[in-house]
């Protein structure tokens, strides 16, 4: 064998490999894609038909369950990446963001429509004429608790505050931070807390640190700082006051309540009162660093810059609303322990000349509808189980599934050895890192009772590894589906191809076999347009040779021949029939010679079983044409529908009678 006859060998093999894979997809081409579609949804094998649609709801429901949560994490990435915190004070800014993205999209403006009651009407003016009540000259009554002892040179208030260390979490590298100015604790059990950041008042003599005697005589000796506290402590029962009772009228997005109201001057005097807590000072003794100095907050620089409308019991519901009254800030972590909240602050005034130098704010927290939100976020990232702890008067932290968690129980004692049990309820904490893994807590809610200290937590374990392994199981699960369901599709459209091959390869053999018949046969497609016919019906249209018959007859339809509206409306009948599936028999009708003149015939026809074009509703039909009165040959059996069997032609008894297998 040469060269190039194994490669001719080689081709061959190739081509006839090539036309085995093509072959049953080719005669898709002259049908067209409708009939595919039609063959594939309505008239394939039922159980192709069954594997592709369950594989293609598989693909679907894999698809929705990959996007949702690929689409999950593509929003918490974007939303966290642009999150803005109004006042970070978080030690890890990052996870706040993304804990909190799913809320500022529309909290603030949900917010800012909901109106305030007549009850906050009422309280503001009182705190503002107990506020105007208080002389600018030093004059100020102040309450028994802040009488100087007797024999004392100094004068109130300041002989009523005393200095205390901070713990050492909450200092900075400034020995003057180790220093928080209050009021001593059997006076602040009751009333707002008091705080002074540390440089305002300037040290003592002895090194930098800062002292009683420094305090009340800084305090004694700047009016303005005075004059803080003396507004501060005539409202500080009013400020209490204000944690009893429902500030807005909608408890939709935030509680109506607030779980903390605080009053803050421009000097960075703070009076502060948390709701539910019958010891303000217990509570707030170890919660702030010594040098916090919230009028840097954007929270009192924005509520400076609101103006607010004046509220009377007569305001309109325009100047009523949250957003009027108040400068809202985006939800964010209470440092204090109060969760997630919303910090509504209104500007104030402590000076004859009304300049606004103060203001008002109010921590509401956020609603258990919007908390909830939080921890379906939460859980797109791993899981975020509520947990709770105690850390007074025994440690003990857990869930409903797992009483005993020994992570969060760990962090407890580190902090409450280092003095820093607000940090475990205001802050999120880490409490183990891995390589793909983060564990980690975020406090939701804290209850601080005489009988000791607990909080609410949202446990969330991040774990990247299993994220990973999931994501890729999704999308397996997508890709396997959908190759399955393309696979069984492929199924059905290669069947199809293959009837219509099988189709044709039993018409060529019926076209050889009438070939050379005595009686006229013909076969049409689906159109009524002319496929084969033999030399028979030639002549019995008039034409001497089959070829000018092909000629004659190329591109025409069986209907074009008829020759009187009789016929046509018969022929009619006989398609209307085939298309609903009915047996037509044999009929009569008249066809135009080719060189003049009629010619009357009986047409033995019946239409193919198989698939259909979907240019008409018509099936491709075969059948035997003779000259009315010649006894002619009838097509005696056809095939059930949708099944292929053997196709038998019996002509007359004056014709040899032959089969086409």
């Amino acid at each position: 064998m040469t060269v190039s006859e194994k490669k001719t060998g080689r081709g061959g093999f190739l081509q006839d490999a090539l036309g085995a894979i093509v072959g049953p997809f080719e005669p898709l081409l002259r049908l067209g894609i409708g009939a595919v579609i039609k063959w594939v949804l309505l008239q394939g094998p039922v159980a192709l038909r069954s594997f592709a649609v369950i594989f293609l709801l598989v693909f679907l429901l894999a698809a929705g369950w990959f996007w949702r949560s690929f689409s999950g994490m593509q929003d918490i990435l974007l939303k966290g990446t642009a999150t803005q915190l109004d006042d970070p004070n978080q030690n890890y800014p990052g996870l706040e963001a993304i804990v909190l993205s799913g809320l500022q999209t529309h909290l603030p403006g949900s917010l800012g429509s909901v109106g305030v009651t007549d009850d906050f009407i009422t309280a503001s003016d009182n705190i503002q004429k107990a506020m105007a009540a208080v002389p600018f000259d030093g004059t100020a009554q102040v309450t028994s608790s802040q009488v100087c002892p007797s024999g004392s040179s100094l004068s109130p208030p300041s002989c009523g505050l005393v200095v205390h260390t901070v713990p050492e979490g909450h200092q900075s590298s400034s020995t003057t931070d180790k220093y928080l100015v209050t009021v001593p604790s059997d006076r602040a059990k009751k009333a707002a807390f008091l705080f002074i950041p540390a440089m305002v008042i300037p040290p003592g003599n002895i090194g930098d640190e800062v002292s009683e005697d420094s305090l009340r005589s800084a305090v004694d000796k700047t009016k303005y700082l005075r004059h803080d506290l003396e507004v501060s402590d005539a409202i500080a029962s009013n400020i209490c006051g204000l944690t009893t009772i429902n500030i807005l009228d909608n408890r939709d997005v935030v509680e109506p309540s607030p779980a903390q109201v605080y009053f803050i001057t421009l000097r960075g005097v703070l009076r502060i009162c948390e709701a539910r807590i019958n010891d303000q000072y217990a509570n707030y003794i170890d919660q702030f660093d010594a040098t916090s100095f919230f009028p840097s907050r954007n929270y009192f620089k924005n509520a400076l810059k609101k103006e607010n409308p004046q509220l009377t019991s007569q305001s309109s519901i325009e100047d009523r609303r949250a957003s009027r009254v108040f400068a809202l800030t985006q939800p964010y972590i209470d440092l204090g322990g109060n969760g997630f909240v919303i910090t509504a602050c209104r500007r104030l005034s402590t000076l004859p000349n009304g300049v606004f130098d103060s203001a008002l704010c109010l921590d509401l927290p956020l609603s258990s509808k919007e908390v909830s939100v939080v921890r379906e976020r939460l859980q797109q990232l791993g899981t975020a189980t509520e947990a709770n702890c105690s850390s007074s008067p025994s440690i003990l932290c857990g869930s409903a599934n797992d009483p005993w968690n020994p992570e969060l129980t760990d962090k407890v004692n580190k902090l409450k050895a280092a003095g820093l049990l607000s940090d475990l309820y205001g802050k999120i904490q880490i409490l183990r890192q891995t390589d793909t893994s983060l564990d980690f807590s975020v406090p939701v809610h804290q209850s601080v009772q005489d009988s000791g200290r607990s909080g609410t937590f949202f446990y969330c374990v991040l774990d990247l590894g299993k994220i990973q392994f999931m994501n890729t199981l999704k999308g397996t699960c997508v890709g396997a589906s959908f190759l399955l369901f393309v696979t069984f599709v492929a199924l059905l459209i290669g069947t199809y191809g293959a009837r219509i091959q099988e189709q044709e390869r039993a018409f060529q053999t019926v076209d050889g076999v009438m070939r050379d018949a005595d009686t006229p046969y013909i076969r049409l497609d689906s159109g009524d347009r002319f496929r084969d016919f033999n030399e028979a019906f030639a002549r019995l249209l008039g034409h001497s040779i089959l070829l000018s018959a092909r000629a004659s007859l190329e591109g025409k339809t069986f209907k074009s021949l008829l020759a009187d509206p009789k016929s046509e409306e018969k022929y009619e009948e006989i398609e209307d029939a085939r298309r609903e599936g009915a047996d037509t028999g044999p009929y009569s009708v008249n066809l135009k010679k080719s060189g003049g003149g009629t010619v009357a015939v009986v047409v033995h026809g019946a239409a193919v079983p198989g698939p259909r074009s979907p240019q008409d509703s018509n099936r491709e039909t075969f059948g035997i044409v003779v000259k009315k009165g010649s006894g002619a040959g009838i097509v005696t059996t056809i095939p059930p529908k949708g099944r292929w069997e053997w196709i038998r032609l019996i002509v007359w008894q004056s014709q040899p009678v032959r089969e086409s297998l």
